[in-house]
């Protein structure tokens, strides 16, 4: 799977896509980050409005939302855009695991398809966030993760920083 959208034909439109959904359309075709509600929320979009942007999208053919289950159990969210209705481009997948310090010790891993937002939740309970590393992934990687580094598990999905957790971080990420 790709990590950007690659467009090289023309955007054929349908006539029901027009403002929001069309603006929309644009600026997923143009960022390279911004395939979700909440990535489209964060670039200014309405957040009332967006969701019905996207289900137009859908609805017309240029935009498409799948779960793809891959080897070890994982499932992984791909988003694909369309420049003409009904033929996509290569699935991006949006599915990550990542690894988010905290100034106290702690290292959030976990897995997300909105990365910056869950990365801004983490800030907002009170300590500066250092992101070590991110990698395609599910739910399933990271529980895999999460086993190995069991030893320093500290509650949740939460464990103790270390030398050890960050040599295994960037080995993951590698």
């Amino acid at each position: 799977m790709s990590d950007h959208l690659p467009i090289s034909r023309a955007l054929l439109l349908d006539e029901t896509v027009q403002g929001e959904p069309l603006a929309a359309l644009l600026h997923m075709l143009a960022c390279p980050t911004c395939w979700t509600v909440h990535a489209l929320y964060g670039h200014g979009f309405n957040r009332t409005t967006v969701k019905a942007s996207l289900d137009t999208l859908t609805r017309a053919g240029y935009y498409r939302r799948t779960a793809t289950d891959i080897s070890g159990g994982d499932i992984l969210t791909s988003i694909e855009l369309a420049t003409v209705p009904g033929e996509f481009g290569p699935p991006v997948c949006i599915s990550r695991v990542f690894f988010a310090a905290r100034a106290d010790g702690l290292v959030k891993i976990d897995a997300t398809i909105i990365l910056p937002q869950k990365l801004n939740e983490l800030e907002l309970l009170g300590h500066p966030i250092e992101l070590i590393a991110d990698v395609q992934g599910g739910p399933g990687l990271r529980d895999q993760i999460h086993g190995t580094l069991d030893h320093l598990h500290a509650g949740d999905r939460w464990f103790r920083d270390g030398d050890e957790l960050r040599a295994y971080a960037r080995e993951v990420a590698a």
